[in-house]
Formats: C-alpha cells, sequence, structure tokens
C-alpha cells in the first residue's frame, strides 16, 4: 500500500475506491489469512492438523470465496475501473488454495470469481513474477492427525 501510495498507483482513484483497497486488504488479513494457513499446514504437512479443524477452514474458505464472488458480480476489479494492489493482494494470498484446494469445480460455480482470478493472473506484472499459474482442477487431500478417541 505505501508504494502505492507514494506513486498514487493502483490504489483507486475516489475516496471511495480507496477504502475500498483498505477494506480488501483488510478482509484478506483478517478473514482469509487464519483459514489458508490452516489449510496450508494440512496440505503441505508442515504442522499437525486435526481433520475437523482442517474442514472447519476449508469451509470458511470457501465461504469467503463466496463473498468475494458476490462482491465482483458487476464489476471486473474489487475497488474500482482499473486493477488495484487489493486485487493483487487477494490474488496471491489465495494463489495456494487455488492450486490445491479450490478446484475447478469450486470454481466453475463461483463465475465472477474465477473471471477476476484469470484477470488478475493474466497482468504481465503477475506472469512476470510468478511465470504461468496452474490452477487446481481436483483438490488435493490433506494430511491430517487421527481423531482421538
Amino acid at each position: 500500500m505505501y508504494l502505492g501510495n507514494l506513486q498514487n498507483k493502483c490504489v483507486g482513484v475516489t475516496n471511495v475506491e480507496k477504502s475500498l483497497v483498505d477494506q480488501w486488504i483488510s478482509f484478506t488479513n483478517t478473514s482469509l489469512m487464519p483459514p489458508i494457513e490452516t489449510i496450508n499446514k494440512g496440505i503441505f504437512g508442515t504442522a499437525e492438523v486435526a481433520a475437523h479443524d482442517w474442514n472447519e477452514a476449508l469451509k470458511q474458505l470457501k465461504g469467503h470465496v463466496k463473498t468475494l464472488d458476490a462482491a465482483l458480480a458487476k464489476k471486473k476489479w474489487v475497488s474500482g475501473d482499473e486493477i488495484s494492489i487489493a486485487d493483487v493482494c487477494l490474488a496471491m494470498t489465495l494463489l495456494r488454495p487455488l492450486q490445491t484446494v479450490l478446484d475447478g469445480g469450486f470454481r466453475k460455480a463461483m463465475k465472477n470469481f474465477s473471471k477476476w482470478v484469470n484477470e488478475v493472473f493474466a497482468q504481465t506484472c503477475i506472469t512476470h513474477a510468478c511465470g504461468t499459474i496452474h490452477l487446481a482442477e481436483k483438490a488435493l487431500k490433506p494430511i491430517v492427525a487421527a481423531e482421538k478417541k
């Protein structure tokens, strides 16, 4: 956000757009990151995750993506007519889930979200930094801790 403000680029044009950029970045940090951390631990096996916790995290993440899908119903970008730092922040935060658990079937049901994902990942700045991004067609299964009896 700081660098965007320095150049007055990608942070919104109007005060409403600027507040939407802040809102979506906050949404990323407070709503998306916690379930994504749990999901990543289960997928990559970096920490023990209980099956219930992993399933709850996936349910929360999908609910948040549905919120994003609804917000994109009548617009191309989350905060205005041009791509913003919020779009990039959201997309890059969702990158691993899109490559592991938010599979083709789920994305097909989230038409606005899917279109937005494709638009963001087609941006030159993203392809230069990340290369071609491949999304999951089928969700990966987590490594979860055995249920205690």
